[in-house]
């Protein structure tokens, strides 16, 4: 078996670069890709640490293009350092890596079966990738990317560009900003001729490099330009680039361009509004300005992101606004996110939860006993979680599909919510979509259980037989592949 090696890359990487830039985690749109074993191909990532430090790898990416939070994992690292992240993919994606307090980017393609090295005290930098399989532009890209931040911040010009008390007129930041561009682009080339780039990474990248400079002239004050030009920038980077639109910085970009044209409108205003009127104005002249100064799938994007936004923040005049809104926007997915957002709104304030799910109502009970009582005779997988618990609702793509697998079985999925609110719990069981019987425990009875069974973080999750008696206490999660051996030795 034939192993790629990265340690000629290394040095090459370490002779060109003065400088490489940082990658942000890409977007996707439901076509482009699933993380959580319900569709795409198989791809893994294998993980062999030397003196280990931590007893987990952190695994974070972003699942929805709208919304501000990523999705994240945590994968168990066994005391030899090896662990294992396995995901389903219909196209190449980023996914950011954290252990400890430092991350590093790893690249992942369908079918895709990567090794990845490093040594626990000098992580990222001892970072080194092997594969099994014939094309090396994997090994090629991933190195790529564990090397930038080796040379990111000893770059003069970067230094220039990103100190906080820099001291460059208007026009010098500019200039500043395209030499940046024009240099990380010759690395990108040069890099990719010496050792060939996986080809969608490659073209990605191109468009990477340029708007998330571009992204650094929308913080720099434009006071300090006497000619009041400074926003004619704009101009010089296209904003209808339909190949950019899963691109995270081009993303940032036009959006920066939407809140410049709202802002200038503000400026010349003498309106006083509340904090709601004015959340109210922002997203309906947001939305008619995303409608006139874009085409294509651009468009579509910016005006997503717009209702997104709207529909989060439940304004009154966001029915209306959908309403225009799926008349106009012609891209299927990214109305597919804006249309689930807008279910989970109407779901919220409607006070349902998803088709299949059930809300379990038991007046006065003081025990997990009460609360199962109603399943005897049946196997009770018992998830604990909350709304705010990341790891929590990572696990529900992979619980709905075990629910799927177990569907003619005698076996019950209980999800009790440790929310406060009953807004955020709901919320959060009709964003994730989550079937089963759900139960949202309060007050002494969340303390008597959580004493009882020690349940000191969450996710935890319960295996309980037909008789009602607690088996695991400490039950595997959905996305171990032991936990159906588990639930089925029950039955």
């Amino acid at each position: 078996m034939k192993y790629l090696n990265t340690h000629n890359l290394r040095i090459c990487i370490q002779s060109l670069c003065l400088f490489i830039f940082v990658a942000s985690c890409q977007a996707t749109f439901p076509d482009d890709g699933n993380i959580t074993g319900e569709g795409g191909v198989r791809s893994i990532l294998n993980g062999q640490i030397s003196n280990p430090l931590f007893k987990a790898v952190n695994v974070v990416w972003k699942e929805n293009p709208f919304s501000h939070q990523g999705r994240e994992v945590r994968i168990k690292v066994e005391n030899s350092g090896k662990f294992q992240w396995v995901c389903e993919l219909n196209q190449g994606k980023r996914f950011q890596i954290g252990y400890g307090k430092k991350w590093t980017t790893v690249y992942l393609l369908p079918e895709g079966n990567i090794d990845m090295l490093f040594n626990a005290r000098t992580f990222p930098d001892s970072i080194e990738y092997q594969t099994r399989e014939n094309d090396p532009s994997i090994v090629n890209t991933n190195t790529y990317l564990a090397n930038q931040s080796q040379n990111i911040e000893t770059d003069s010009l970067f230094l220039q560009v990103y100190n906080p008390q820099r001291e460059l007129t208007a026009s010098e930041f500019k200039q500043a900003i395209k030499k940046l561009i024009a240099k990380e682009q010759l690395l990108l080339e040069t890099f990719h001729q010496e050792a060939s780039l996986h080809e969608a990474f490659y073209q990605e990248e191109k468009i990477n490099i340029t708007y998330k400079r571009a992204n650094a002239l929308l913080f720099f004050d434009p006071l300090l330009d006497p000619e009041d030009t400074y926003f004619e920038f704009f101009k010089s980077y296209p904003m209808n680039l339909d190949k950019g639109i899963n691109v995270q910085s081009y993303q940032d970009f036009v959006l920066g361009y939407i809140r410049h044209l709202y802002r200038k409108e503000r400026m010349a205003s003498d309106d006083i509004l509340t904090s709601r009127e004015l959340d109210s104005l922002r997203i309906e002249r947001q939305y008619a300005l995303a409608k006139s100064s874009f085409t294509g799938k651009t468009r579509d994007f910016v005006m997503s992101q717009v209702i997104y936004n709207g529909l989060e923040l439940e304004l009154g005049n966001i029915d209306r606004l959908y309403a225009d809104y799926t008349q106009e926007a012609q891209t299927t997915n990214l109305k597919s996110w804006v249309n689930a957002a807008y279910k989970v709104y109407a779901g919220v304030k409607g006070g349902n939860l998803p088709d299949n799910a059930r809300e379990v109502i038991v007046e006065n009970a003081q025990s997990l006993a009460d609360l199962i009582a109603q399943y005897k005779g049946k196997v009770v997988y018992v998830d604990f979680w909350a709304s705010w618990c990341k790891p929590c609702r990572a696990q529900f793509p992979f619980s709905r599909k075990l629910k799927k697998s177990l569907a003619s079985d005698d076996v019950v999925f209980l999800y009790v919510s440790l929310d406060e609110s009953d807004k955020d719990w709901r919320k959060a069981v009709l964003q994730d979509q989550v079937e089963g019987e759900h139960y949202r425990m309060k007050g002494s009875l969340k303390k008597s259980v959580s004493a009882k069974y020690k349940i000191g973080a969450i996710p935890h999750y319960m295996l309980i037989n037909k008789d009602g008696q607690v088996i695991h206490n400490k039950a595997k999660s959905p996305s171990d592949l032991n936990i159906m051996q588990e639930i089925q030795s029950l039955l």
